[in-house]
């Protein structure tokens, strides 16, 4: 099987959670930072909309024991970018590109161990294709030309507005800005 990759998703094996994780899997799911977590049972996707938030989310991890890298190779954790593939090198991990049925095809981003021949794609509780990040385009918010101005941040959710368009952006949060 694979996981679903969007945004910037943290990827952590699944047999680290029972040795590290204080609790095992049923503390590390009552303690997750929001809805996105999937898992195909050998792999467990958190996923983020900032990249800070996912940094945390590894910090914290790493608090309980997991090794995010070790001669930059992913050990326990792993970080991958809808946008720009794995964050640093992970020999446990290969990245494919699934099609989904419908009418367009629809096409997701996803990871899954390698030398898995699974094509199946794992995706979090009520995800559906028309309302996720794998159908937006994304938008680098540190990008000072992308034409989007801070507005405020209002129950973990910073709220953006397109300068062109007066359409506004709405970014989830984990952690406070």
């Amino acid at each position: 099987m694979a996981v679903l990759v969007e945004a910037v998703s943290v990827i952590i094996k699944a047999s680290a959670i029972q040795e590290k994780y204080p609790g095992g899997w049923k503390k590390f799911k009552a303690n997750l930072p929001n809805r996105t977590m999937c898992t195909d049972g050998e792999l467990i996707r958190v996923g983020f909309m900032v990249p800070g938030d996912a940094r945390a989310f590894v910090r914290e991890l790493e608090s309980f024991g997991f090794v995010s890298l070790v001669n930059n190779s992913a050990q326990d954790i792993a970080t991958v970018s809808q946008s720009y593939g794995l964050t640093t090198p992970c020999p446990w991990i290969e990245l494919l590109e699934v099609t989904l049925h419908g009418n367009p095809p629809k096409s997701v981003m996803a990871c899954r161990l390698v030398g898995s021949n699974m094509q199946e794609v794992v995706f979090p509780e009520n995800w559906k294709f028309e309302d996720s990040m794998s159908d937006m385009t994304i938008i680098d918010l540190n990008d000072q030309d992308n034409g989007m101005i801070f507005y405020e941040h209002k129950d973990s959710v910073d709220v953006y507005v397109d300068r062109r368009t007066g359409k506004k952006l709405y970014v989830g949060r984990t952690q406070p800005r």
